[in-house]
């Protein structure tokens, strides 16, 4: 995690954040990558429950893998925006990124021990990568740019959803459940090794108490927007974990 592995100087490493006219181009098509990667391990995870539910395992143990990555992401939220304040952006986001790879390499194996540890690796990772990423791009730009900025990082989440959504069913069919999780893995471990590759975009942020996260929580905005995102985001997962279990016998 410290930046002297990447040959930095100590007045590197003490630099405030440079902001860059327009959009950090680069960070977003790398991080882009990282995350549409992620969108399709957490996308195709629905082809991969009628592939257990026929192997014998239980529909509530193969939900139990949605459980595990919405649980991995709870937790490691708060943590990667500390880490952010203590490293820089990029160091952290390539580590979430990294340990999601290993997470969804890890479903190319139906045990149901392989299943659960792949996705709590990559709800764990895609916590710390998302606030890390989101944050690098916010610190390299201002206004309307980081809005933008992070908006395109978050719909190449999405667009990689759709596509393991879309495609998941079809290539468990014909290459089983390793050539899917290898690819997808490769992605998202594109996406790390390249975010350590990234310009630094850090300055001098301190590090807030945990109490001063919850009071932010108090704002009537603030909740809003967080039990908001929470309900869309969780059904928008759960929907497509057992879409393709619903729909299998339905003539469509």
């Amino acid at each position: 995690m410290s930046d002297a592995s990447t040959g930095e100087t100590a007045a590197d490493a003490t630099a405030p954040a440079t902001l860059h006219g327009g959009l950090p181009r680069r960070a977003i098509l790398v991080l882009g990558t990282g995350l549409f990667g992620l969108g399709l391990t957490v996308g195709g995870y629905g082809a991969v429950v009628p592939v257990l539910v026929a192997g014998g395992v239980p529909a509530d143990v193969a939900g139990a893998g949605t459980s595990a990555f919405l649980l991995g992401q709870a937790v490691a939220v708060l943590p990667a925006d500390r880490l952010t304040r203590r490293y820089a952006p990029r160091s952290v986001a390539a580590l979430g990124l990294l340990l999601a790879a290993v997470g969804a390499a890890l479903l190319a194996s139906t045990t149901v021990a392989a299943v659960l540890a792949s996705r709590a690796l990559v709800g764990l990772g895609q916590g710390v990568a998302f606030v890390a990423a989101m944050t690098h791009v916010g610190r390299l730009t201002t206004g309307d740019d980081t809005a933008t900025a992070q908006g395109l990082l978050g719909a190449g989440f999405t667009l990689g959803f759709a596509v393991g959504l879309a495609a998941g069913p079809d290539a468990i069919a014909r290459f089983g459940t390793l050539e899917p999780a290898v690819a997808s893995a490769v992605v998202v471990a594109v996406g790390g090794a390249g975010a350590l590759a990234l310009g630094r975009a850090t300055s001098s942020w301190g590090v807030p108490s945990v109490g001063s996260y919850l009071r932010a929580l108090r704002a009537p905005v603030a909740a809003t927007l967080a039990l908001g995102n929470a309900a869309t985001f969780g059904f928008l997962v759960v929907a497509g974990t057992w879409y393709a279990d619903l729909l299998a016998d339905a003539a469509v």
